[in-house]
């Protein structure tokens, strides 16, 4: 973008670092926040571009070169290393699905979520009632929940703000998408039969996607150092299922 060249198919004349430092700073400044991925640059840097149009030298033609040189990148595209989605089938042979919830999240104004916790709430920010909803890389909606990655430990949830009475071998799917970073970072699932009172792994209850594979590092200040965990440092999307008679919330 900068200094110009031909690649990918694209030649481009360059904008120049002041430019190209105009157009960056604005998109970091007034559209992008730490949970912004790729596609999310790519539409900020193009808007950002024809915002500045008519001031510090920007044009039409510089905006051209801006989004020539994102398209070169393919910053718009999918990472290409996105694994299949696994196969999956809902109840074994002969059985029918008695579906009891699910939510797409498509509709953020709902309000059947609640969000629990002190001051410190890892899943607010986003969109919606209440702002839980988020637009980073979903898969088959346009929105999904994220759990934040803060600098500091605390304990909050997202909760259905109305109770499920479950049956007996009631059946948990979900869809889970995640980056850590190697050891220190990382998650576990849990499952509550008393209402929250108390947590139980729930790692021995997955049937399909991708299982604990590793452990958190006991180096560092993760409470859950030690616990087995689903994953290597690496970006995945999986399927999990639990099969359990469940109370309560996860």
């Amino acid at each position: 973008m900068v200094d110009g060249g031909t690649f990918n198919g694209f030649t481009l004349e360059g904008i120049g670092l002041v430019r190209a430092g105009k157009v960056f700073y604005r998109a970091l400044t007034q559209y992008l926040t730490q949970t912004s991925h790729f596609v999310d640059a790519f539409n900020v840097l193009n808007q950002s571009c024809s915002d500045l149009v008519g001031s510090s030298g920007v044009t039409a033609d510089t905006c051209q070169q801006v989004s020539d040189a994102l398209l070169a990148v393919e910053m718009h595209k999918k990472p290409c290393f996105t694994p299949p989605e696994p196969t999956l089938e809902l109840c074994a042979e002969g059985e029918a699905v008695n579906l009891l919830f699910q939510d797409n999240l498509e509709n953020i104004n709902l309000g059947q979520w609640a969000v629990s916790g002190g001051s410190i709430k890892h899943w607010t920010g986003g969109q919606g009632n209440p702002d839980i909803h988020y637009q980073v890389a979903p898969r088959n909606s346009a929105f999904h929940l994220l759990g934040d990655n803060l600098s500091v430990v605390a304990d909050s949830s997202v909760e259905l703000a109305q109770g499920l009475p479950l049956p007996a071998n009631a059946r948990l799917q979900f869809e889970h998408f995640y980056d850590i970073e190697a050891t220190y970072d990382g998650g576990v699932i849990e499952f509550s039969k008393d209402d929250g009172q108390t947590w139980l792994d729930a790692g021995h209850l997955i049937s399909k996607g991708r299982g604990y594979v590793t452990s958190i590092d006991v180096n560092y200040d993760n409470p859950l150092a030690g616990r087995p965990l689903p994953g290597k440092p690496q970006i995945m999307r999986v399927r999990n299922w639990i099969c359990q008679r469940l109370r309560g919330r996860w």
